[in-house]
């Protein structure tokens, strides 16, 4: 309080600093490896909502991918990489055909010292308003490897789980 009270006392006003420059200059800056996986992480997305579901799978997943699935008995599926890239295009397509999401936000961890890292994605799901599902919020949890080790591979998508209760829904 005492320096507001000397810059006031010298006839000076004090200049306030919005609320969101004060935020914005504390962040640290995303690295360079976050916004490149947060790129491989949309990318996912935008080709599941245009029902391709061949090339994230063929391109970026890890041949030892496993996917975490609530079943609508609550038992969780475990899937490796071909059979979740048959379960989520045979949901999609038969059950869910207007399936979409867009992306709300996202936070990335990034350990690059073990070559690990979460991206969880907030995402807004429709089904076109035909379906049982509606409209509605989740989270999904990308996690990924670095297998690069002079493979020339770099990250790999290694597993996906929803962090939420919603079974019959792929993402």
């Amino acid at each position: 309080m005492q320096s507001a009270n000397l810059l006031l006392d010298r006839g000076q006003e004090a200049k306030a600093t919005p609320s969101n420059q004060l935020l914005d200059s504390s962040l640290e800056k995303k690295s360079a490896t976050t916004q490149h996986l947060e790129t491989l992480t949309t990318s996912i997305i935008t080709s599941f909502n245009a029902q391709d579901f061949t090339t994230p799978f063929t391109t970026l997943a890890s041949p030892h991918y496993t996917y975490a699935h609530r079943h609508s008995t609550g038992e969780i599926l475990h899937l490796d990489r071909s059979g979740a890239q048959t379960f989520v295009e045979t949901l999609v397509k038969s059950k869910h055909p207007q399936h979409y999401a867009d992306v709300l936000s996202l936070s990335t961890r990034v350990d690059e010292e073990r070559g690990y890292a979460n991206v969880w994605v907030s995402l807004r799901v429709s089904d076109g308003g035909e379906g049982r599902v509606g409209l509605r919020e989740r989270v999904s949890v990308f996690s990924w490897r670095w297998e690069g080790m002079g493979t020339g591979k770099g990250w790999v998508w290694w597993t996906h789980a929803c962090a939420d209760d919603v079974p019959g829904v792929p993402f």
